[in-house]
């Protein structure tokens, strides 16, 4: 009988609406559900001593671990879960979905390439992994509640659609490429806790036009607003210690007003 699921084991089944996980399956790799658009019901064997579809969450659960491993389009996240598992949303039709405060830990690209439309990272997140939420294309809304430490390395990348981003006061860095690529970004406020700005984080958002950086960043990393070619104005905290070259190919930008005292590390031209 099955005991083992492999990685992707059903990648890009179209026209699945419904799968039951039978009770000796011990064992669900990564990408299970992934390109299975029409996935709606998950069940697991209430017998499955490794696994549960608890509270009719059409989703897979580890037991053990209190991990969602595998998600579908009509998918809850129950109360007592604690890891959302790499790649546990990838490819799915999921359009929105409740982290409830029991979460701690979502993996790397745990709704990479899905269809969510918005959502709310609780303060209780304390791990974040990589490309969360990369090429979400209908993604518009991200709120980052207090609590929440950093975000993560290519978390919005090439989400065309996002316009809003609300930060909340505990973020001390924002990783390289968070939010590269997002095309309908017209602004953004870096809260006051923010302290470093990694390398490409705003890179090729080309409708930026309005940056509000808080008195608290000290680093501005590598071509953190390059090819920005609609924004036309930045003023420059006195806080900032290191910029690395952050406005390549920002066509528009005609106006860097820099608050410091002593030219920061970094600053190539046109010091005065």
């Amino acid at each position: 009988s099955l005991t083992h699921i492999g990685n992707g084991a059903l990648y890009g089944c179209r026209a699945l609406i419904a799968v039951t996980v039978p009770k000796n399956v011990q064992h669900i790799g990564h990408q299970i559900f992934a390109g299975c658009r029409e996935l709606a019901t998950v069940t697991v064997a209430e017998e499955n001593a490794v696994y549960d579809s608890r509270e009719n969450c059409n989703a897979i659960i580890e037991k053990g671990s209190n991990k969602l491993v595998a998600g579908t389009k009509a998918s809850s996240i129950p109360n007592g879960v604690t890891t959302i598992g790499k790649y546990a949303f990838s490819s799915t039709s999921i359009s929105n979905v409740l982290i409830p405060s029991t979460v701690t830990t979502i993996e790397d690209s745990a709704f990479y390439q899905c269809s969510i439309e918005s959502i709310t990272i609780p303060g209780s997140v304390k791990n974040l992994g990589r490309n969360l939420f990369t090429y979400c294309s209908l993604l518009t809304t991200v709120t980052i509640e207090d609590g929440v430490k950093y975000i993560p390395d290519g978390m919005c990348w090439g989400c065309e659609k996002l316009t809003t981003v609300m930060i909340a006061d505990s973020v001390t860095y924002i990783e390289e490429n968070a939010f590269m690529n997002c095309e309908a970004l017209e602004s953004i406020t870096i809260p006051g806790s923010v302290i470093m700005i990694d390398d490409e984080v705003f890179r090729g958002c080309t409708v930026l036009t309005t940056v509000t950086l808080s008195a608290s960043v000290e680093s501005i990393g590598g071509s953190a607003f390059k090819g920005c070619t609609s924004l036309e104005s930045i003023v420059i905290p006195d806080s900032v210690r290191h910029m690395l070259t952050p406005f390549e190919n920002c066509e528009s930008l005609t106006a860097i007003y820099c608050k410091a005292t002593e030219k920061p590390f970094g600053w190539k031209d046109n010091w005065n």
